[in-house]
């Protein structure tokens, strides 16, 4: 879908090319008699003259043609970058939703040397280039020797390699000790912590086997560590009924307490809860807290703390490369391609959120990374997506299509499918009429840029005193 298509969002008229998500707004007074209906339009269906038409096609034509091609495909030919790393299927919590997870008696775990096999070859692929490794699980920290030698050998073939390693490990918070915290610390981890927010929500479902409330355990980690909870963990969010409504006050709680941001990962129906949708939330519940949190953003409440929910979709509107794998925008779904995930019995997917009936490309260590990037099942992804539906969405461009792992190649999951339809052209509307969003996606770029620096300086002044004192 190449033509450019118009969307009425009460004060304001958006032109967006559905094919490349370019898109530009106008003030819907200076256009028409009469407010319009919020529809979507073709050029000939906007209910304005016939000259007033071909001059907006024209501004229109000019605007988006100064933003590129109308036919570019946004420049995403990233190749492999990330790899996920499922030390383990066990986990001593026993979260109700957990969609992977094992007691710890009947744990899988992945073998050390397997899994350095695989890292080695992921590592020099992207020589001169920059790779990430996340550390997942289960619960990862179980296996806090086995994380920590693949770090130090993980650093080691990154030198040899010309590659600017990033380490990420993902947890539920509750496992931290000094020798973890320092070791995290030193290799410059980014942290995620798994917590449905304040003790009254994330304990009806963040559990421990007697059913009693984990929230406890990451307020004790977090009095004791604050320091670096705060500089390198940021929170995940599971959205369930029970979560959704209050996403403002969970963001607010966790931006009290100082942490980098916050982001909402997806509900999954699997693992424990397989095919159980009864947990998700609604569209209506859903968008209204998102929208809450616009509001919020808009009125100075956050800035600088990184709200995904907002945030990524603020990202793929304002910046055309939309490097985020999981909302790709006019580029192709990351799984299989920039990114592949190990799982604990060493089974590779293509995305940890994939079946393995459908989508195992591999094994460790039988399989070689370049078959499983090249395997029927990863490039299936790229052949199929997007999905037939999302190729008559104007906001295809811009939203990419929602996750594979919530639905099929071939069926969306409709949630947020309806949702993003909603959020994307409000977003669009209230960037036009002020620059409160635009100040917040940039205020929040600059402090993650700012922690790199951070980073690099504390890496490279380590590494000239070392030399100094040899």
């Amino acid at each position: 879908m190449t033509e450019t298509r118009y969307i009425t969002r009460r004060d304001v008229l958006i032109a967006i090319q559905p094919s490349s998500g370019r898109w530009c707004s106008f003030d819907a007074a200076d256009l028409f008699p009469l407010p319009p209906a919020e529809r979507i339009w073709r050029l000939e269906e906007l209910p304005i003259a016939n000259p007033d038409r071909r001059e907006l096609a024209e501004l229109v034509e000019a605007t988006l043609a100064g933003q590129g091609a109308a036919d570019d495909d946004g420049g995403d030919h990233r190749s492999f970058e990330y790899l996920l790393i499922k030390c383990t299927s066990a986990c001593n919590y026993h979260c109700t939703y957990c969609y992977d997870h094992d007691q710890l008696d009947q744990a899988r775990n992945l073998d050390l040397e397997r899994t350095c096999a695989i890292v080695e070859q992921s590592i020099r692929s992207a020589s001169g280039r920059s790779f990430t490794l996340l550390f997942h699980g289960g619960e990862p920290l179980i296996r806090k020797r086995f994380v920590r030698e693949v770090t130090e050998f993980a650093r080691s073939v990154a030198r040899e390699a010309n590659v600017r390693l990033f380490f990420k490990l993902q947890t539920h918070g509750g496992m931290f000790d000094d020798e973890i915290v320092e070791f995290l610390d030193e290799n410059e981890f980014f942290v995620g912590i798994s917590i449905d927010g304040p003790r009254e929500i994330n304990d009806l479902h963040r559990v421990l086997k007697d059913g009693s409330g984990t929230y406890h355990r990451f307020e004790s980690a977090y009095h004791r560590y604050r320091s670096f909870m705060s500089r390198r963990c940021g929170i995940v969010t599971t959205p369930t009924i029970y979560s959704a409504e209050h996403f403002l006050a969970i963001a607010r709680h966790f931006h009290a307490m100082g942490f980098r941001g916050w982001r909402t990962t997806n509900y999954l129906a699997i693992g424990r809860v397989l095919d159980d949708w009864r947990l998700e939330t609604g569209e209506e519940t859903y968008v209204a807290s998102v929208m809450a949190l616009i509001d919020a953003i808009e009125e100075g409440e956050f800035d600088r703390f990184r709200i995904d929910p907002v945030f990524s979709h603020l990202g793929n509107l304002l910046s055309p490369e939309r490097t985020n794998m999981c909302k790709p925008g006019n580029n192709p779904c990351g799984a299989g391609r920039r990114f592949l995930s190990i799982e604990a019995d060493g089974t590779v997917l293509p995305c940890d959120t994939l079946s393995r009936e459908e989508f195992t490309v591999g094994s460790i260590p039988e399989s070689r990374l370049r078959e499983m990037l090249d395997h029927p099942n990863a490039l299936k992804i790229a052949h199929s997506l997007p999905r037939s539906s999302c190729r008559q969405c104007v906001l295809l461009g811009v939203c990419g299509g929602t996750c594979l792992g919530l639905s099929s190649l071939t069926e969306n999951r409709p949630l947020l499918c309806n949702a993003y339809k909603r959020i994307y052209p409000e977003l669009m509307r209230r960037l036009h009429l002020s620059d409160r969003l635009l100040d917040y996606f940039t205020g929040c770029m600059e402090e993650e840029d700012r922690l790199l620096r951070l980073d690099t300086e504390e890496r490279d002044g380590s590494h000239h005193h070392t030399t100094g004192l040899a």
